[in-house]
């Protein structure tokens, strides 16, 4: 039986909650097998734990176990409203279901210009230089 009842939730970073269409800057994407990375920097004025002045910290974020990969320009991405931050899960989500997968799970990486969605195991954050 699909479960039809999707759920989308803010995945929270060290420097909180990230809101907001400037929120994610993307410098680089690298796919290599079922890897994808991505770097970059946050602009901390819209991390919901950054109680600092407005900055850029570089970003390396790195989802492995990858079964699916797709992106979209952030104006014509379809799914638009339904974003809770830059960076969301989705929890029950419809293509999971489809591929079968138990141990994958679906995430939405918002940037200044793309919206990609991943499904994979997990990922890695890595702040700084």
């Amino acid at each position: 039986m699909i479960n039809n009842k999707e759920k989308r939730l803010s995945i929270e970073t060290s420097l909180g909650i990230l809101y907001g269409r400037d929120a994610i800057y993307l410098d680089l994407l690298l796919q290599e097998f079922s890897k994808i990375e991505f770097e970059g920097n946050f602009t901390t004025a819209l991390c919901s734990k950054y109680n600092g002045s407005n900055n850029r910290i570089k970003y390396n974020i790195k989802f492995y176990g990858v079964i699916f990969f797709s992106g979209c320009e952030l104006d014509n991405y379809q799914d638009e409203l339904k974003m809770v931050s830059s960076f969301d899960i989705i929890l029950n989500s419809k293509i999971i279901e489809k591929f079968k997968s138990k141990n994958k799970k679906h995430f939405i990486f918002a940037t200044y210009d793309y919206v990609y969605e991943i499904i994979a195991e997990d990922y890695i954050l890595t702040l700084g230089e």
